[in-house]
């Protein structure tokens, strides 16, 4: 495996480079749809694509996780519920900036279209999707309370 760093392999970014693009130009096929059902439909179908990516490497032990931690009590098929809906909600929100960004916008060339592209979906994304993913973050704080919460 080529390692990037110490702890990341080459393959993780490629992969995550693959879904996001698989959802995302799937969507743009999508005919006369709003923005809204595009944005739903590209996390969704990338949800779909990580999911057997996740599920292969939960199988194959190519990743654990830990078993005490609130965040991933709750599984499905062994895989934590929440290393799939990240990729559902990173990739919703993905394209929802593009759409707001840069397909929306008509002035201006390729060039600043790439940059406003990258700019806006490199400094919004991961905030935008922490905000929509902390309502689902609400039962740790229960868990870790010790509260009655129990999902095993």
């Amino acid at each position: 495996t080529v390692m990037l760093t110490p702890r990341l392999p080459l393959y993780i970014p490629l992969a995550y480079a693959s879904f996001q693009y698989a959802g995302v130009a799937a969507s743009l096929r999508l005919p006369s749809a709003s923005p809204m059902s595009r944005c739903a439909y590209a996390g969704l179908s990338s949800a779909v694509f990580y999911a057997a990516y996740d599920l292969a490497g939960a199988r194959f032990l190519w990743w654990t996780w830990h078993t005490t931690d609130a965040a991933t009590l709750v599984r499905w098929c062994g895989v934590p519920v929440g290393s799939t809906m990240w990729t559902l909600v990173h990739v919703f929100v993905f394209n929802y900036i593009l759409h707001c960004f840069v397909f929306s916008v008509e002035s201006g060339g390729w060039v600043r279209k790439l940059g406003r592209a990258v700019a806006s979906t490199a400094l919004l994304t991961t905030p935008f999707m922490m905000v929509m993913m902390s309502p689902f973050q609400l039962h740790q704080l229960e868990v870790g309370w010790g509260g009655g919460l129990d999902f095993r």
